[in-house]
């Protein structure tokens, strides 16, 4: 699967599930890591599989974009991926 398509299945599934516990809870920093590892996970794995026994995916895996540069849009080299910590403080602010 491209970079494209795994980054819509990170938004719509992982983020997307997650997105009202974001708005109505405060989110702890484990949680926030472990949300982080999974989708790193998601992203750059080659066959990404999750157990439900885990806390995050402790499963090596290697990007070929710099963690920051992930953030930015595909067209400027980046992988479009959201910031989940700028997300949540976001519905924090809202």
């Amino acid at each position: 699967m491209s970079l494209t398509g795994r980054n819509l299945l990170l938004q719509a599934i992982l983020y997307g599930s997650l997105r009202f516990w974001f708005f109505s809870l405060v989110v702890s920093e484990k949680v926030i890591e472990c949300i982080e590892s999974d989708a790193y996970h998601l992203l750059w794995a080659s066959n990404p599989e999750f157990l439900s026994n885990e806390e995050g995916t402790a499963k090596k895996t290697r990007a070929y974009i710099h963690r920051p540069a992930t953030y930015l849009p595909q067209k400027e080299g980046g992988a479009s991926l959201t910031h989940v910590r700028s997300h949540i403080k976001a519905f924090y602010a809202q």
